[in-house]
């Protein structure tokens, strides 16, 4: 619960934030996206793993054309999946705004899901090993 209600205080703070703005500032809007992505990554951290089972993957970003721009690899051993999921969640509806916000286009490709393995201790993604 207590996840979950951060969450929300987040959200109320960045439309705050937003609101509280003249003008919408791209760059402005960049950085937020970068410091939410660092967070999500130092949350993942190197995805140790005793055995495949400890691995698992979650689609991360959000593409103009839908979708996501790539799968993240994480272990359940290190990173708390709910927490995880939830700042994912938030990251992608953010990148999803601006890109309406913005008028971003891309390519349409999918990618593809990871193929995952725990090699030398580590979670990884077998299709790029």
């Amino acid at each position: 619960m207590a996840l979950k209600l951060n969450t929300i205080f987040a959200l109320i703070i960045v439309a705050a934030l937003l609101q509280c703005r003249d003008s919408f500032d791209e760059k402005y809007d960049k950085a937020v996206l970068l410091s939410l992505r660092d967070d999500i990554i130092g949350m993942i951290g190197e995805p140790a793993c005793d055995g495949v089972g400890h691995c698992r993957y979650i689609a991360f970003g959000s593409k103009p054309c839908g979708g996501p721009w790539e799968y993240l690899v994480y272990s359940v051993s290190i990173t708390d999946s709910v927490q995880l999921t939830e700042k994912v969640e938030f990251y992608n509806q953010y990148e999803d705004m601006m890109n309406h916000k913005y008028g971003y286009i891309s390519d349409c490709s999918v990618p593809e899901p990871p193929q995952l393995g725990c090699v030398d201790g580590v979670c990884m993604d077998m299709n790029v090993y």
